[in-house]
């Protein structure tokens, strides 16, 4: 792989591709700091959510923007993207002559006030691929109107999950695999379950009628609930014909929508931005 001295000097201009660019990214809160004093931070916002080729100006000398919380504003914050666990190095993230868009995820999960840990690097890029193929348009599914529950699980955000007229989708903030919106779903149903044993047990014969292009059989003696309610396990299965197409196990226990675990439609907005990368 080419450095950018090497390159430079040979005059070649070769994009880097997400794999390298996240095997690249000096340290640059000192560029934040200076950028937020002199413009403040709607300005950095603006700058970095709606001016794409402004953006990549901006990154090619370091500077990223202001990270912001789910629903309070938030100072400069140390950088969270870990790998199996350990921070990544910013010279690994070094974003060059790279796609603008994959460039701003980078930075904004960089910045962003969660911890983002992936199960390896190919995962980080694969995340990243999948978060630039999103639209910056909140889609219609993600409002407070279609929220239907959420699973919350010890060191992670909420995951909140939707459904209008049969088409659902999920927004999960943080996760082994990366950030992560899911929607457009037809055919699914969700199951829920009073105890672990019981979710596991299904899951296992989800698994099974997946792999098998079978019939789905629930566990004989395990109770299924088709109705949301705090403390509850949670699986959702897709269907097409009467068979299995796709399957997930929530990581966590179901809350309604109510209290901390409410989420107004501004809120939502936000949180699709930061998982997409378009926010800090």
């Amino acid at each position: 792989m080419h450095t950018l001295a090497e390159a430079e000097q040979t005059g070649e201009r070769r994009p880097l591709s997400t794999t390298q660019l996240v095997h690249s990214v000096t340290d640059s809160v000192r560029h934040t700091l200076r950028l937020q004093r002199i413009v403040g931070n709607q300005a950095v916002q603006r700058l970095l959510t709606t001016r794409p080729a402004v953006l990549e100006r901006a990154d090619a000398g370091g500077c990223s923007h202001v990270a912001q919380r789910t629903r309070v504003p938030d100072p400069v914050v140390q950088r969270t993207i870990f790998v199996r666990g350990r921070r990544a190095k910013s010279y690994r993230l070094r974003p060059n002559r790279v796609d603008a868009v994959h460039r701003m995820i980078v930075h904004n999960w960089h910045q962003s006030h969660l911890d983002h840990d992936f199960d390896s690097w190919s995962t980080l890029t694969d995340a990243v691929r999948k978060a630039a193929r999103q639209s910056a348009q909140l889609p219609p599914l993600f409002t407070r109107a279609n929220l239907q529950f959420v699973t919350v699980a010890p060191g992670r955000e909420p995951t909140l999950y939707f459904e209008a007229a049969g088409v659902s989708g999920r927004l999960r903030q943080q996760h082994g695999s990366g950030p992560y919106v899911k929607q457009d779903v037809v055919g699914k149903v969700d199951y829920f379950f009073a105890s672990e044993q019981d979710l596991d047990a299904f899951d296992n014969a989800a698994s099974a009628a997946y792999r098998d292009n079978d019939v789905l059989q629930p566990p004989p003696g395990v109770q299924l609930l088709f109705a949301p309610a705090d403390g509850l396990w949670h699986e959702e299965v897709e269907f097409n014909g009467g068979l299995v197409t796709n399957h997930h196990a929530s990581g966590g226990t179901v809350m309604l929508p109510a209290g901390q675990y409410d989420f107004d439609d501004a809120a939502i907005a936000l949180i699709y931005a930061q998982i997409i990368g378009r926010a800090a």
